[in-house]
């Protein structure tokens, strides 16, 4: 098991070196639940995280938003891809499973997404021009989620540049679906 937890510690740092190493506030494990349980800004959620995890006080701010932005950078998001497929191999493994005719129910939904404005996320994603003369850029990204529609679980999601078909990313999608 401690092999596997340093697996998952040292695969979610991006390839950096002496990134998420030292104790700061944002360990790791409180990294990931945090970014999970993001609901509004990230100071409130800092703060009622504090609050209700921690049992820290809303009147003494621990950690900024800031703090949160530069953890979040470094965090690879390889780290969200492998809890998931945790998840997914726990629940069939432990969970009665819905089935219909004998068969799992599974279906495939593909999206475009508008993503933040960061050369980063540019050099990534790219920036395909838009409008009448083509001179509207945004990043822009193609989705796709696989879900077990009769047990209520995400199987799989994959996201590629805004020119990578649904298709391509639902063949990705074969390498998680098991027989039944």
């Amino acid at each position: 098991m401690s092999s596997k937890k340093n697996t998952l510690k040292s695969q979610s740092r991006d390839g950096q070196e002496n990134v998420l190493v030292r104790e700061r506030f944002f360990t790791l494990k409180k990294l990931i639940l945090i970014i999970m349980l993001l609901r509004s800004s990230y100071q409130r959620e800092i703060d009622r995280f504090c609050k209700e995890i921690i049992g820290g006080d809303y009147d003494i701010r621990q950690v900024s938003k800031s703090a949160l932005s530069q953890a979040r950078k470094k965090l690879n998001p390889w780290a969200f891809q492998r809890l998931n497929e945790v998840a997914v191999e726990s629940f069939y493994e432990g969970a009665e499973i819905n089935v219909w005719r004998e068969m799992r129910v599974l279906a495939v939904d593909g999206s475009r997404l508008r993503l933040p404005q960061s050369e980063d996320i540019a050099k990534e994603f790219g920036k395909p021009g838009f409008g009448p003369n083509a001179n509207s850029e945004t990043s822009l990204a193609t989705c796709s989620l696989l879900y077990d529609v009769l047990n209520h679980i995400t199987i799989d999601a994959q996201i590629g540049p805004y020119t990578e078909s649904e298709r391509s990313l639902l063949d990705k999608h074969f390498a998680k679906i098991e027989a039944g």
